[in-house]
């Protein structure tokens, strides 16, 4: 494990919310430029967003001594200041669109305002099955494709159902076999509109409309089903990366993570590392060893402006 102290345990939080601000107070006396802040802000975008813990060799060398030089008193008003700066960015409106851009982009995830339940759409779905409108859309799709094809390639194909129509002792398929003898002769005299008889009896072969309006009414429909069902993955997606949610379940993975570090564990030196005597301390997270360097007084302050915007956020309306 090589230590390189980190940031304060608010930036582990709020990185991603300080963009918008220039520094000031404590902060400014480190020297970091908004240069430098903003490169930090996009490092912990790019991972995901408020995941890791972006570490001091992403700072200017002054700034790093900087921190390196405070005391405990100082990096627990640190963390405070940038605990209330962050959270007022992050709360902002104008973060929240650009929060919602980014997941858009990254999870098709967008706010249809639309209430998204769960079992009401499996049971749409299962209601679909039983009645028969599934396979009418099939039927209808199929017509579809029919009508799309050049009239040769539907020449080397209608002598078989013919004859698989005719052969059957189905008496829908019969039924199919008898309209099929009559509309063959119009591969001669009428081809387009062979290719349009002929759809229809695809259609109905599957289930599907048996009239060329009731075709096109029904792809229409299955058309808007399908960008219903778009509409309400986007608003699913939106409900399970939405800011709100996302700040919840990291601030909460913080918490729990930084209640866990032991502050009195041992270390040693070996070699050119430093690592922790306890095996099982060397064998923890990345972010578990940062906030162990961070240092007791720092990390608690970082729990507390942590759990209190998490209360905040709690009480919320959903």
């Amino acid at each position: 494990m090589t230590f390189a102290r980190p940031l304060t345990a608010a930036a582990t939080l709020f990185i991603c919310g300080a963009a918008a601000f220039s520094f000031d107070g404590l902060l400014a006396t480190l020297g970091w430029s908004d240069q430098d802040r903003n490169v930090i802000a996009r490092q912990a975008l790019l991972d995901d967003g408020f995941h890791s813990l972006p570490g001091t060799y992403t700072l200017k060398r002054p700034v790093k001594t900087a921190w390196e030089a405070r005391p405990a008193a100082d990096r627990v008003a640190l963390v405070q200041e940038f605990a209330a700066l962050a959270k007022s960015t992050v709360s902002s409106p104008a973060f929240e669109k650009t929060y919602d851009t980014w997941i858009k982009d990254r999870y098709s995830a967008v706010n249809h305002g639309l209430k998204v339940d769960d079992q009401a759409e499996a049971r749409k779905m299962q209601k679909a099955l039983e009645s028969g409108d599934m396979m009418a859309q099939m039927g209808a799709q199929m017509a579809t494709s029919f009508l799309a094809m050049p009239v040769e390639t539907l020449k080397t194909m209608f002598p078989d159902d013919l004859k698989n129509w005719q052969a059957s002792s189905e008496p829908k398929e019969k039924k199919l076999g008898q309209k099929a003898a009559t509309i063959a002769p119009l591969l001669q005299s009428n081809p387009e509109e062979f290719k349009k008889q002929y759809a229809i009896l695809k259609s109905v072969e599957m289930g599907g409309p048996d009239s060329l309006a009731g075709i096109q009414a029904m792809m229409g429909a299955a058309q808007q089903a399908q960008a219903d069902q778009k509409s309400v993955q986007e608003q699913r997606n939106y409900n399970q990366h939405r800011l709100k949610t996302h700040l919840k379940k990291k601030l909460s993975e913080f918490v729990a993570l930084a209640r866990t570090v032991d502050f009195n564990a041992e270390t040693a030196v070996k070699g050119t590392r430093t690592v922790f005597v306890n095996p099982a301390y060397e064998k923890k997270p990345r972010a578990w060893k940062q906030l162990y360097r961070i240092g007791r007084e720092p990390v608690q302050a970082g729990i507390a402006a942590a759990e209190a915007w998490l209360k905040e956020l709690n009480q919320l309306p959903s």
